[in-house]
């Protein structure tokens, strides 16, 4: 079981297993997003797990109601970088989510939207573009490694990040279903 580390936003690969990752003397947070369907439209959850050499003391998470994998995708690593902002102190620190959006969005496909004003090369506007103007402000002023792991891979703070993220989905399928049955 490998990360890869994107260091830059043309994508230099260091790969790294979670074991070296969790060691290093750096803030790493796993970030996970998940949704539940519902009559039509879908419902879910956003997580950030943090650890600092390999002990988990930080968990943020979210329900929201009509939303999509990739809005929670990013809303989960909006929570990561936030707390990542609040407890860098000058140093790198480590993004790691299973969601190829976030990481290739973030290193590398954003620098080419701003180029074409916030379209993508098929010259549609980019989706979710609230949010990703929230990560890139979030994400500014420190240095971030964004990792991408293979989700579900037997990484505890995937796993982790995913069962949280996952409790927020039922969360918010619960409270949409509560609403309907008040209706």
């Amino acid at each position: 079981m490998v990360i890869i580390l994107y260091t830059s936003y043309r994508s230099r690969a260091i790969v790294l297993t979670p074991e070296e990752l969790l060691l290093l003397d750096k803030e790493a947070v796993y970030v996970d997003g998940s949704i539940r369907k519902v009559d039509g439209g879908y419902c879910g959850g956003a997580a950030a797990i943090a650890f600092n050499k390999g002990e988990l003391y930080y968990r943020k998470g979210s329900a929201h109601a009509n939303t999509t994998s990739n809005r929670m995708e990013l809303t989960a690593a909006i929570h990561g970088i936030r707390y990542l902002n609040k407890k860098s102190r000058g140093d790198k620190v480590y993004l790691i989510s299973d969601s190829q959006y976030v990481i290739k969005g973030y290193t590398e496909y954003r620098h080419n939207w701003v180029k074409n004003d916030w379209e993508t090369r098929a010259r549609q506007p980019v989706a979710n573009l609230d949010l990703w103007h929230k990560l890139i402000a979030e994400a500014e002023n420190i240095t971030v490694m964004w990792c991408w792991i293979r989700g579900h891979d037997a990484t505890a703070g995937n796993i982790e990040a995913d069962l949280y993220a996952n409790h927020f989905a039922d969360r918010a399928l619960a409270t949409v279903l509560k609403r309907k049955r008040e209706l």
